[in-house]
């Protein structure tokens, strides 16, 4: 299996936290990599600047867009805890959470228009 891009790990990363304890992000990237079955050899494969793992950086992306969405919160610097918002979307959402599915929140709506769009940027949310 390869590792999917950021929108695929939305959901999961919801359903990781479904029950409403905050925890540590790193707990959380060790959690998805579990649910993803992924290898050792794809847990420790780095993106092309080598500065983060694949899984680590599409945790992260999932977490941004999430939490800019109103359905994560952070309620302190590398925890992660699910919102009513974030409950309402695993009860009544998509089975695959994407960007234009988030559009439909007007801070995420208004977060994503501001946000610059570089290459970089694309190429890591593959």
């Amino acid at each position: 299996m390869s590792i999917p891009d950021f929108q695929s790990v939305m959901r999961p990363v919801l359903e990781a936290v479904r029950d409403g304890v905050a925890i540590p992000l790193s707990a959380l990237r060790e959690c998805i990599a579990d649910v993803l079955q992924l290898t050792e050899d794809e847990r420790k494969e780095r993106l092309p600047s080598g500065h983060q793992t694949v899984i680590n950086n599409r945790v992260g992306w999932s977490r941004t867009y999430l939490n800019k969405a109103g359905l994560l919160t952070i309620p302190s610097k590398g925890m992660v805890q699910i919102t009513d918002r974030g409950r309402q979307a695993l009860a009544n959402g998509p089975a695959r959470i994407t960007v234009t599915w988030l559009k439909q929140f007007p801070e995420f709506a208004d977060f994503h228009a501001a946000k610059p769009q570089t290459t970089e940027v694309l190429s890591v949310m593959g």
